[in-house]
C-alpha cells in the first residue's frame, strides 16, 4: 500500500479521539451539575435573607403571639403552618409564599431575649440537585428585631 491509509490505522486514530473525549464530556457535565447547585444555592440565600430582613422591619405587635420562653414557630413550609397575627405580618407571608421556589422548605422562628429584644431565625431546607433526595442542603440565618422605643 503506498500513500493510503489502511482501516487499523483509522479505527486506531477513532478510539483514541474517543478516549480523548470522554474526559472533556465528563467535564461539561460535571460544571453543569456544580453551576446549577451555585445558582439555586444564591436563589435560597437571597429568598431567606429577603424574608428575615421583611420579618425583622415588623413591629413586635405585628409579629404572631411569641412565648416568652423558647421558640415559636411562626412560619412552616413543611408543615404548612402560619401563624396568625394583624397589621403587615399577612402581607409578609404572602410574600413569602410567592417568592418561594420549589424544593425549598422554610420555617422562621422566634424567641424572645432577656432584655426584651426578639431573636428571628429563618431555617431554609432545599435540594441542591432537583429531584435528588440525597442532596439536602440547610441554610440558618438570624437577625434582632429592630427596637423601636418612640420615649
Amino acid at each position: 500500500m503506498v500513500g493510503g491509509v489502511s482501516l487499523v490505522e483509522v479505527l486506531v486514530c477513532v478510539t483514541i479521539l474517543i478516549l480523548a473525549l470522554i474526559p472533556i464530556s465528563t467535564l461539561f457535565s460535571s460544571s453543569h451539575r456544580i453551576g446549577h447547585t451555585a445558582r439555586r444555592h444564591i436563589a435560597v440565600t437571597l429568598q431567606t435573607q429577603a424574608l428575615l430582613e421583611a420579618v425583622a422591619q415588623l413591629d413586635t405587635w405585628e409579629l404572631p403571639a411569641i412565648t416568652p420562653i423558647g421558640e415559636t414557630t411562626l412560619l412552616d413550609d413543611e408543615q404548612g403552618f402560619v401563624a396568625n397575627a394583624t397589621g403587615r405580618w399577612p402581607q409578609v407571608v404572602q410574600y413569602a409564599t410567592r417568592a418561594k421556589t420549589a424544593d425549598v422548605f422554610r420555617k422562621v422562628v422566634a424567641s424572645r431575649g432577656a432584655d426584651g429584644r426578639i431573636r428571628i431565625t429563618v431555617r431554609s431546607r432545599w435540594l441542591s440537585v432537583a429531584g435528588d433526595s440525597r442532596t439536602w442542603q440547610t441554610l440558618v440565618l438570624s437577625g434582632f428585631s429592630s427596637v423601636r422605643s418612640w420615649d
